[in-house]
């Protein structure tokens, strides 16, 4: 079993999503690591569910922190184009059908098949 989590930070500039990433070797994180990535109770992203790694198509699954807007959490810029290119790619739509937004830490989770099952 082998998978990943890539933190995007709110504060940091678009960059290449593998220099970002923290790799799990027999062990899936567990919900204490997702929680301290996003600074508290985590939130699946709708139709965050796929991320280009090095000019391939990855599954993958995305949280936030569920009360980000509540803390005022600042808008995370990068996190938002990513989810944006997903929504693109399953939806076929150029804008977000859910008129939202990321704030915060936004972490992005993928793996082999076996770690994914552990989520």
């Amino acid at each position: 079993m082998i998978g990943y989590i890539a933190i995007i930070k709110s504060n940091q500039d678009p960059i290449n999503i593998m220099n970002v990433t923290e790799s799990y070797h027999n062990l899936a994180p567990n919900l204490k690591i997702l929680q301290n990535h996003v600074g508290g109770h985590i939130q699946t992203i709708p139709f965050f569910s796929n991320i280009e790694i090095n000019g391939k198509q990855t599954q993958c699954v995305a949280f936030c922190n569920e009360e980000g807007k509540l803390k005022d959490m600042p808008y995370n810029e990068f996190a938002n184009k990513l989810w944006e290119d997903s929504i693109l790619r399953i939806t076929g739509k150029t804008n977000n059908p859910f008129n939202d937004y990321l704030v915060g830490d936004v972490i992005i989770v993928w793996g082999d098949t076996e770690f994914m099952k552990e989520l």
